[in-house]
């Protein structure tokens, strides 16, 4: 006997239209069994796509909602039902015209009811939006993701994504303004930065790349200020007289009597940013503090900008700190590749030179934050969140901007009339410089680095490039999965 399983109510009725009435009426008075054995009913609120956690967990392509189930019925050869997926010993497999055919093996083992991969949980952001954008990326020239209104754009200005939330060109764009200075979030299928090619984030809010697959850089990501500008998610800079901004800006330089005039202090993050120099009797502008933010990078937040300073005897007397590096994070569902060539920056950049008077104090690193089952960092490749450098101070000639800090910038050299910034935490520099004491006019502090956090599904990173802060101080743990 043939019955046709009715989904909704797990009966079967029996089939045919056009029937004798003597065998239509056998079949109707025999019954029909329905073995609900191997039947898994949705658990609360999953058939809408609703996980354990009230909505962080989307069912991505109702690929878990039909399990195995060897005890229903099947036409004579069949292995199993279209639709139906199991998950064993690392392996996933769905049906195909009726028999299982082997997908490519989970890089995390199998979910615990045995239906699918286990797949990343994304720090800070719902699940749901990695499978948002299927768009495979390639970029091969200089692109600009503004994370204010999801457009990218190319060489020239070119137009390669248009200024919408949602869906275009294959990639998926959301804000997020929960914590910090917001998210800017960008969802595609796949994402191959080339050699030569880099993506720049710029705008208010972090900038956060969701990969479905794989991730592979040989180009550059960055979200590094340069001097005063800063990129996405990272804080300005203090004015001239004002405090960087930020959760531990640094604090601006004084003067005295209108002719001494000290620097500013450099932003802090993961260590204090380095103090101004002393000039006479003008108190130096104190480096912000440390421990701005958390380890684990959730929430995602930018590095603090360094103090200014300004002498109010003449009109453009001064300097500016320089902004905080910004905040990038990058989670994959199978593996981030930094190849020798590739990097991913979040410096801070170098506070500028007094014009005249003190320098500023460099902005503080940024953060960086990845995440996939698999993370390598290939020699030659970088990671680099350290801090800009301090501004030297001067009258005649005026003083020097200190470097951005991707690295760990430099602080800007000496001058006739001014005395040198200090450097800015990085590679080989765990605690960033102060500025040097002057008469007159003094160097700004340098900023501290940033925070960088890699999660792996083995807590443990390839990392054989360079890396600023240096690897000890970078945080690594398991990556979330559900």
């Amino acid at each position: 006997m043939i019955c046709v399983r009715r989904w909704w109510d797990r009966r079967c009725v029996p089939f045919g239209v056009v029937l004798p009435l003597l065998i239509l009426s056998a079949l109707i008075s025999s019954r029909c069994v329905f073995d609900e054995s191997g039947f898994r009913a949705p658990s609360s609120g999953e058939d809408a796509g609703v996980g354990v956690d009230g909505g962080h967990h989307p069912d991505a392509a109702g690929d878990a909602l039909v399990p195995v189930d060897s005890q229903v019925d099947r036409d004579a050869g069949q292995e199993c039902l279209p639709d139906e997926v199991r998950c064993e010993a690392g392996q996933p497999y769905s049906c195909v015209d009726g028999a299982w055919v082997v997908g490519q093996p989970c890089s995390m083992g199998c979910a615990l009811n045995g239906e699918r991969c286990l797949r990343v949980d994304p720090s800070n952001v719902n699940a749901g939006l990695m499978v948002s954008g299927d768009g495979s990326v390639q970029v091969g020239d200089q692109w600009t993701f503004n994370t204010d209104t999801g457009r990218i754009s190319g060489a020239a200005d070119v137009e390669i994504r248009p200024a919408v939330v949602g869906l275009a060109s294959g990639i998926y764009f959301e804000r997020d303004d929960t914590d910090c200075r917001g998210l800017g979030i960008f969802a595609m299928g796949s994402l191959t930065v080339m050699s030569g090619g880099a993506i720049k984030g710029m705008g208010t809010r972090a900038l956060v790349l969701l990969v479905q697959g794989t991730a592979e850089l040989m180009g550059v990501v960055s979200v590094s200020a340069n001097g005063t500008v800063i990129a996405a998610g990272g804080y300005p800079g203090g004015g001239r007289g004002d405090s960087g901004e930020g959760p531990c800006g640094g604090q601006p330089g004084t003067y005295y009597s209108g002719v001494s005039d000290s620097g500013g202090g450099g932003g802090g993050h993961g260590e204090a940013g380095g103090s101004g120099g002393v000039a006479g009797q003008a108190a130096a502008g104190v480096g912000g503090v440390a421990g701005c933010g958390f380890a684990a990078l959730i929430p995602l937040c930018g590095g603090s900008g360094g103090g200014g300073q300004w002498g109010p005897d003449t009109i453009d007397r001064g300097s500016e700190g320089g902004g905080g590096g910004g905040a990038v994070q990058i989670t994959a569902g199978i593996r981030i590749q930094i190849q020798s060539s590739g990097a991913v920056l979040a410096g801070g950049g170098g506070g500028s030179g007094g014009h005249p008077g003190g320098g500023g104090g460099g902005g503080a690193g940024g953060a960086i934050l990845l995440e996939a089952p698999e993370v390598n960092l290939t020699v030659g490749g970088t990671l680099g969140a350290g801090g800009g450098g301090g501004g030297s101070g001067g009258w005649n000639p005026h003083g020097v901007s200190g470097t951005d800090g991707d690295a760990g910038g430099a602080g800007g050299p000496a001058t006739s009339n001014g005395t040198a910034g200090g450097a800015g935490g990085g590679s080989g520099v765990p605690v960033a410089g102060d500025g040097v004491d002057h008469t007159h006019n003094s160097g700004g502090g340098g900023g501290a680095f940033g925070r960088v956090r890699i999660n792996t599904w083995t807590g443990s990173a390839q990392l054989d490039g360079t890396t600023s802060p240096d690897i000890s101080y970078l945080s690594q743990s398991q990556v979330a999965t559900w």
